[in-house]
């Protein structure tokens, strides 16, 4: 877990335990008011399904990183296999003509770009 979820998670612990007071009714008055365990234990409960849901959106994150990577690995391999071919039939064409490859690298990464920005 990251530092700065701990440290969140600990400012709202620290938050909860100080206005505390402030929430429960007067002991002296009620005489039945929970006690500072009961509350330490909430803490502790909420503090258990933050870190479980941080950590479930973690798995989320990595698995929405991974899609995307197969994607991306996936149309940079068609895109090398379509410059591949370009080059292939250049070759054999008229003596000086350069394949088309910059124009299909270009609108392949444009291309590349799209699909990316269409997966987030």
């Amino acid at each position: 877990m990251s530092p700065k979820m701990l440290f969140l998670i600990n400012i709202i612990l620290i938050l909860g335990i100080t206005f505390l007071p402030l929430t429960v009714s007067n002991p002296l008055e009620e005489g039945n008011a929970p006690s500072l365990s009961h509350f330490l234990t909430k803490m502790k409960d909420i503090r258990k399904e933050l870190e479980d849901e941080i950590h479930k959106m973690h798995k989320e994150a990595a698995a929405k990183v991974e899609k995307i990577e197969k994607a991306a690995l996936a149309n940079i391999k068609e895109m090398n296999d379509k410059i591949k071919e370009e080059v292939k039939e250049g070759v054999g064409k008229v003596k000086g003509f350069k394949p088309p490859i910059i124009g299909g690298i270009l609108n392949g990464c444009n291309e590349q770009i799209q699909h990316l920005n269409g997966l987030l």
